[in-house]
This record gives structure tokens, sequence and C-alpha cells, in this order.
């Protein structure tokens, strides 16, 4: 979902937003998401950066963030309210969508852009 959010938020023609950067605001917050039905993979995850457990990792993620100067929220990057009209739909449809690890509908997507934001 972290790619599936970023690929239209990223097309807006009257931002220039960063992919990378997209995808780590909402790296943390889809962490969170999918923390629910993880099957793992987020203790894997932590196993690979030497931390105890996978629960941590979005605030691992927020810090990490922070310490290297990237935008913490949508809004530093200039991102709108009004920009997020048509982004759950375009997310829904992405071909990254299905590779999340917790099913996704359009008012999850809708969420999770707003708590970016």
């Amino acid at each position: 979902m972290v790619h599936s959010l970023s690929h239209p938020l990223g097309g807006l023609p009257d931002k220039p937003l960063h992919h990378g950067t997209l995808n780590a605001v909402f790296l943390p917050h889809v962490l969170r998401f999918n923390a629910e039905v993880d099957s793992g993979k987020m203790n894997r995850m932590a196993e690979a950066m030497n931390l105890s457990t996978g629960r941590n990792l979005p605030e691992v993620f927020e810090r990490l963030n922070r310490d290297i100067g990237l935008p913490a929220r949508l809004s530093e990057m200039g991102v709108t309210t009004d920009d997020l009209s048509g982004i759950p739909a375009a997310a829904m449809a992405d071909h990254s969508t299905p590779s999340n690890l917790r099913e996704m509908t359009e008012d999850d997507c809708r969420t999770l852009l707003e708590t970016a934001l």
C-alpha cells in the first residue's frame, strides 16, 4: 500500500512530489495498518534490522525519517485535503495493491491518507 498510495499522489500535475519521500511518509502508517494481520513479515524485517520485535517498526521508521530530515507528514510537502479526492480510488486500482498484507478498501485508503496528512 505504500507504493499504491504514493503512485497517484506523486502523479499530481501541480505538485512536485518525490516518490521515495512519499513512500517514507506512508511507511509507518501502512505498517501500523498491516500489523493487525501481519503474518510474521514485520518480525522478519525487525530481525534484519537487529530489533527485537516488529511491533516498534513504525516508530523506528518515523525516527529514521526525522533523523535524515524527511518530512513526517504530507502537509509538510504541500499536500492539502483537496489533493486527496481521487487518490483512494486510484490507489485501489494500482498494480501494487493486491500485494498488501491486509485487504484494503477505499475507506481504508482515505483513512491512511488523512492520517498521513
